[in-house]
């Protein structure tokens, strides 16, 4: 199953030293169940407050956030966040990792083990099962948090910068590998990231946001068809795209 997410005029602002601080103005936006919607623009612009609000870890200042047309109040196992910041636990190996998210969610033991198979076949580090996170390359570590974010199968996948900081040919390569997994778990994806290039080529939809406070400034329906491949960034068209997206972002 996927989600599909709605925001209707939320904003979202903090109370710092006694005063009001806008992080996020008046925006809607719509994603379809099964879509792979990103959301671009600079640092501090309100992308991560957005993925917090879906997520339910945070509620809006005015607006209301539904999924499937319920109103979000709290978290929820359905939408799960797979983010840099929040690291695997480096006391647990890679498999007891992907079973503390399976305590949490209250899936039953027996299933266990075979989930913990999959999702880590999925990401390619089955022969790492046993390996602590101190044992694991940074890629692989990456591919440890979203293993475990998928092994509760979640109708809706946030994945907020998940991977900055990598190296341009690592990069290169999980992103494949997320379109390859989202393509297999059919559920809806919404990415936060400031990479313009990898917003197109992953996206089915990008939201470009305006600088601190957040606001909308335009979405962009991006027609390349699917499987994408590696050499449609070096195309006339997909540049092209660069270029529109480009002329939003300054």
């Amino acid at each position: 199953m996927a989600t599909d997410i709605s925001l209707h005029n939320v904003s979202k602002s903090y109370k710092i030293s006694g005063k009001e601080m806008p992080a996020l103005g008046n925006i809607s936006f719509t994603v379809s169940a099964g879509e792979f919607f990103t959301i671009l623009g600079p640092s501090g612009c309100g992308k991560s407050t957005i993925i917090n609000l879906i997520a339910g870890f945070i509620t809006p200042s005015t607006g209301e956030i539904k999924a499937n047309n319920k109103v979000v109040i709290q978290p929820s196992p359905e939408r799960v966040i797979v983010s840099h910041e929040y690291g695997a636990f480096p006391w647990k190996s890679a498999q007891e990792n992907v079973e503390f998210a399976l305590k949490a969610s209250n899936i039953p033991q027996e299933e266990h083990k075979n989930i913990i198979s999959k999702y880590l076949n999925m990401v390619g580090i089955a022969g790492f099962a046993n390996s602590y996170p101190f044992q694991l390359s940074s890629g692989m570590k990456r591919r440890l948090i979203l293993a475990r974010a998928l092994a509760v199968k979640p109708e809706c996948l946030l994945m907020d910068e998940p991977l900055v900081g990598l190296d341009t040919q690592l990069r290169y390569s999980m992103q494949e590998d997320v379109l390859r997994i989202w393509g297999e778990e059919k559920t809806t994806v919404v990415l936060v990231t400031h990479d313009l290039e990898e917003a197109l080529y992953l996206s089915d939809r990008v939201l470009v946001m305006s600088p601190h406070p957040g606001t909308i400034r335009t979405i962009i329906d991006i027609p390349f068809g699917r499987p994408r491949v590696p050499s449609l960034r070096l195309t006339d068209v997909f540049q092209a795209y660069r270029r529109e997206v480009f002329g939003f972002l300054i």
